[in-house]
């Protein structure tokens, strides 16, 4: 089975008000929950969705997302001292365009051999050795 990270942003959506992304992202959540693709997240996806729920002063709402996240995806990955040593090098190839917080989920696939990710952001686009994927109507 191909093992996948989820992106903080298929999370975001599928929790969010209606656009074209939510139903796309609940139906891949479900499709996880049915144990179709072997998924997981890593702990800077848990940390993104409670900061921007703290930010927005909706903690309880990010709280309960999280809850859930951990439900549907109960395989997360640590960071560790070697992505943060990976995501360093992958942060600076500038050419990459990436943020520190995306070069860590870059890092951690590299570092544990997960090829695919599922997420709306074309820059995991120009990775070797990632594959981005978005969820399908």
């Amino acid at each position: 089975m191909t093992q996948v990270l989820i992106d903080t942003n298929i999370f975001i959506y599928a929790a969010g008000i209606p656009s074209p992304y939510k139903t796309p992202s609940l139906n891949l959540l479900k499709k996880i929950a049915r144990e179709e693709l072997e998924a997981y997240c890593d702990t800077e996806v848990l940390q993104e969705v409670l900061y921007r729920h703290w930010h927005i002063n909706e903690l309880e709402k990010g709280s309960q997302i999280v809850r859930e996240i951990l439900t549907v995806v109960p395989r997360v990955l640590s960071v560790t001292r070697e992505d943060v040593i990976k995501a360093v090098e992958v942060l600076n190839r500038k050419e990459l365009g990436l943020q520190p917080r995306d070069a860590i989920h870059v890092a951690i696939m590299l570092n544990n051999g997960i090829e695919t990710i599922y997420s709306y952001d074309r820059h995991f686009d120009g990775i070797e050795g990632i594959r981005r994927l978005e969820p399908k109507q």
